[in-house]
């Protein structure tokens, strides 16, 4: 019989799976042909659920996925869930592709400001992060 522990992280991971358009992985990872957890055609994820507020992440764990990953042709991710939150980690390489590519394909009306190297560079003006939902923001009055 499953423990808690491994029902949810099953349940973690076939949601992110299918929000990925990917596979969860058999065995989570390990068999040596199919390793992470969710496998999507260009990502490779591992996923780690707790119940608890925080966890460790340890160098061990992410330069495997970052190994298994770079060997399968995919983006390396590990995605985590703490205190009913989900999360994914990224490398900053991939960070920054991605939001790269962001911005190429979605500010094609972006107002652009110079910076104090006479450079130019995309306003933050008109994006808005996702926070929760407006009822779980609340706004800093002590300003």
């Amino acid at each position: 019989m499953k423990s808690k522990g491994q029902r949810e992280s099953k349940k973690h991971e076939d949601r992110l799976a299918k929000k990925v358009g990917g596979q969860r992985s058999a065995g989570s990872g390990a068999f040596w042909s199919r390793k992470g957890d969710v496998r999507s055609q260009d990502m490779l994820i591992e996923h780690k659920w707790t119940g608890k507020a925080s966890f460790t992440v340890k160098a061990a764990v992410l330069e495997k996925i970052v190994e298994e990953a770079i060997l399968d042709s995919r983006m390396p991710v590990l995605g985590f869930s703490l205190n009913n939150e989900n999360y994914v980690m990224l490398t900053e390489d991939d960070f920054l592709e991605l939001r790269s590519t962001l911005q190429e394909h979605t500010c094609t009306n972006q107002i652009s400001v110079t910076t104090k190297d006479g450079d130019t560079a995309p306003s933050a003006e008109g994006w808005t992060p996702n926070f929760g939902t407006p009822q779980e923001t609340k706004t800093n009055t002590n300003q």
